[in-house]
């Protein structure tokens, strides 16, 4: 399942995440680095090339908070008791491919993703295996600990990914519940 979410302040958020996110050399974009994901033990690397290549800029609870005020404003909108795992700004080069895995299920069992770039009509979707989606263009909940690939079309693709450790029906309850957000 994948939830679609319904936020005004995360939503007037998003203008200022393309703005730093996207790989554009107009814009203050983040520096993006090479990050290898082992599918059999979803363990990630900077190094091991054998693995599935994405781009990436990742700050996590490990390697400290990402110095944008954006972030911190983004972060800001969840109350203290959803404990946010990872943050990471993820680019996917035009015509590249992500493979099937799961996620870490410790620190990315769901993850918030808000695409940034391209703009929707030409974003290409996560594929999920055990489910269909009818895709909208609003930041979404997905189940990352779910069997997932993303086979990018022409475009370059950048999201900006918050990853949690909590299920996707505890996270779809806290946003039902109206708890999700501050």
């Amino acid at each position: 399942m994948i939830i679609f979410l319904q936020n005004n302040n995360l939503n007037s958020l998003i203008p200022e995440l393309r703005q730093h996110g996207a790989y554009s050399p107009h814009l203050s974009g983040v520096n993006y680095k090479h990050m290898y994901y082992n599918i059999t033990n979803t363990t990630s690397s900077s190094t091991d090339k054998t693995q599935i290549k994405t781009e990436l800029q990742q700050y996590g609870i490990k390697e400290g908070i990402l110095k944008l005020d954006i972030v911190h404003k983004v972060c800001n909108l969840f109350p203290k008791n959803i404990k946010i795992k990872t943050l990471s700004f993820v680019k996917i080069n035009p015509n590249k491919k992500i493979d099937k895995h799961v996620d870490n299920k410790k620190n990315r069992s769901t993850v918030l993703s808000i695409p940034l770039t391209p703009n929707f009509s030409k974003y290409k979707p996560v594929t999920f295996y055990d489910f269909e989606t009818n895709w909208i263009d609003l930041p979404f909940l997905m189940p990352t600990e779910k069997l997932h690939s993303v086979d990018n079309n022409e475009y370059t693709r950048v999201n900006f990914q918050i990853g949690f450790e909590y299920s996707i029906d505890t996270m779809n309850n806290y946003y039902k519940n109206g708890q999700l957000f501050l």
